[in-house]
């Protein structure tokens, strides 16, 4: 008897799990102290964990009319709040995808310790609205209270900066970074770190090396395989220590320097100081190898020669390598996080070494390795204009009116035009055909990065005419401009099952956006009116602020998890088909025969 109470219960788990009910998220907050003074500055975290297939949205939102989560306290004040960054993904029904969270996410924040607290604890709030894949269900709260004593002198500390109810907004590679670290996208994260690494290798600067740096593997092992395959490891293990070195600096002055990020005169600089660093790329200027360091490049001996070697490598990779590695050192230090910093530069380092790595596996590896030449100038050149384009991303984080939706795309298509015509022309008297196939490459990626800019543009105005329509939607204050639809109660239903006529029943909230479009864009329809000529009407209103026991009851005679939800009914009150998407009056229409009320 127990195993079917046990079996009933797993099914009864897994029938939740399929049709994403609104189960409420778990709140969990934790004070980093349980005691403090009067006016002292007090840390905690809110860790969230949502239901499977359930989302929240991202605080703040782009569009107005979205419902974001929102972190909150009674008993005490929240000086500081930083919601994480969410990932972009279509749900609720919605045509556009936006920023949510799904699994779990911590939000930590901070607050003065009050002269007194309540006797049952500061309370905290996590209010929100959650959607599955295709509907939305009524926003709500969770709420945990939270002891905290305090006693002994008032402080007198410096008030912490407002309140910060944004995520850190990072840009261009920094947004990259850190949307890939906040969801876990490892994968696409490596792969972009190691392609840096192993372009690197592609400047004048380190690729002469690499045939040095294969004799002394050959000359150092004593075997043609094993010898050069472990100094070779060796040799990359140095460049990635001296690299993640790198990434550990980046680290530690992240909070340091992260606070300069917000003003418009650092930006500035930093803009001009990656144009300028870009220069050396096209051999306006030339940064050298100091002396004493390309007297050490040409060789020691032994495994830790060669580990040696590959420390000193990465460092002398810098007169061409240096303004990708500050630009790195820089989008790091803006996101701060520790880790990912020292992740990244680890990963750059060991995308520099596998190409020693992979030659040391070689038994001839000189033959493996294209002639140097002339091609490197244009790689050289293509990676200066990545720099320029990152520099052009700190002018527009220093200037709010150049990243207006209506003007920053226009300065990205004028930058990848004006790109692809550079490259035409530099170097143009090259008559090797590595050095044109680079260049074509490079063309190409310009004048698609160009036509995604145009692309962007568009949709972006296509994206404001939608938001202006949900705004105008949410101005009529959520009732529809439909006058076909009567309002359900008990006494309208049973006037309709007792017509003999089918019955369409349409749920709605203020907060549905989605219901907002299915009335803007099928009940507004003239057709819809000579669809539903000879059917009932109904509209079930779950607004914020209606009585409670409506909302249930007529929740339960219809099986309501989410909205949106529509039901068409056959006469006398049957149900004939339940759905929660609708596009267009045919597609009502369809719906109707489905259903078995009409034919």
């Amino acid at each position: 008897m127990n195993r079917l109470v046990a079996l009933l219960v797993l099914l009864m788990g897994l029938v939740g799990l399929v049709f994403g009910q609104d189960s409420p998220p778990t709140l969990k907050v934790e004070l980093k102290s349980a005691t403090a003074a009067p006016g002292q500055l007090v840390e905690g975290i809110a860790t969230v964990t949502f239901g499977p297939n359930l989302h929240g949205y991202q605080n703040p939102q782009e569009d107005e009319s979205i419902i974001p989560i929102v972190l909150s306290a009674t008993g005490a004040t929240l000086d500081k709040i930083e919601y994480p960054a969410g990932e972009k993904k279509v749900v609720g029904g919605l045509p556009d995808p936006y920023f949510v969270h799904s699994g779990t996410i911590q939000i930590p924040f901070s607050f003065m310790a009050p002269n007194e607290v309540p006797a049952d604890g500061i309370k905290f709030t996590f209010s929100y609205q959650q959607c599955d894949k295709s509907q939305c269900f009524a926003p709500s709260q969770v709420e945990q209270a939270v002891a905290l004593t305090v006693s002994g002198e008032a402080v007198e500390t410096t008030p912490p900066p407002p309140a910060q109810t944004t995520s850190t907004e990072a840009g261009g590679l920094g947004k990259f970074l850190q949307d890939s670290f906040a969801n876990k996208n490892w994968v696409g994260l490596a792969l972009v770190l190691i392609l840096i690494g192993l372009a690197i290798n592609l400047t004048p600067c380190v690729y002469p090396l690499i045939p040095v740096t294969i004799s002394f593997f050959a000359g150092q092992a004593k075997d043609d395989g094993k010898g050069r395959a472990a100094l070779a490891a060796t040799y990359m293990l140095g460049i990635a220590i001296s690299y993640g070195i790198v990434g550990a600096i980046a680290a530690v002055s992240g909070g340091v320097f992260g606070q300069l990020f917000q003003l418009a005169w650092f930006n500035i600089a930093l803009g001009v100081f990656m144009i300028v660093l870009a220069l050396s790329m096209f051999d306006l200027y030339q940064i050298g190898i100091p002396p004493a360091l390309s007297k050490h490049l040409k060789g020691r001996s032994g495994p830790v020669g060669a580990f040696l070697m590959g420390m000193l490598v990465g460092i002398g990779a810098a007169p061409c390598a240096g303004p990708i590695i500050v630009l790195l050192l820089t989008e790091l230090t803006k996101v701060n996080i520790p880790t990912l910093s020292v992740v990244s530069f680890l990963l750059v380092g060991f995308g520099m070494g596998i190409p020693y790595f992979v030659l040391g596996l070689v038994s001839n590896p000189r033959s493996a390795l294209p002639k140097a030449g002339g091609w490197m100038k244009s790689v050289k050149a293509i990676m200066g204009l990545a720099v320029i384009y990152f520099g052009i991303q700190y002018f527009i984080q220093a200037m709010p009116q150049l990243a207006d939706p209506a003007v920053e795309p226009k300065i990205w298509i004028a930058f990848f035009l004006a790109s692809a015509l550079f490259l035409f022309w530099w170097d143009s008297k090259a008559a090797d055909a590595r050095t044109w196939n680079i260049k074509g490459a490079g063309i190409l990626l310009a004048g698609i990065l160009a036509g995604t800019a145009y692309s962007g543009m568009i949709a972006e105005q296509k994206l404001d005419a939608t938001r202006e329509e949900f705004k105008k939607l949410l101005g009529s204050g959520g009732s529809t401009k439909v006058s076909e639809f009567d309002k359900f109660t008990n006494e309208s239903w049973e006037a309709a099952k007792a017509s003999g006529k089918p019955i369409f029943v349409d749920f709605t909230a203020n907060w549905c956006v989605k219901c907002k479009v299915i009335e803007k864009e099928v009940f507004e329809d003239p057709r819809f009116i000579g669809a539903t000529q000879d059917v009932v009407l109904l509209k079930v209103d779950h607004s914020t602020g209606v009585d409670p026991k409506y909302i249930e009851e007529t929740t339960k005679m219809f099986g309501v998890r989410g909205l949106p939800h529509m039901v068409i009914a056959k006469p006398g009150g049957d149900i004939g088909l339940t759905f929660n998407e609708l596009h267009s009056v045919a597609e009502l229409e369809e719906f109707f025969v489905k259903a078995g009320v009409t034919k």
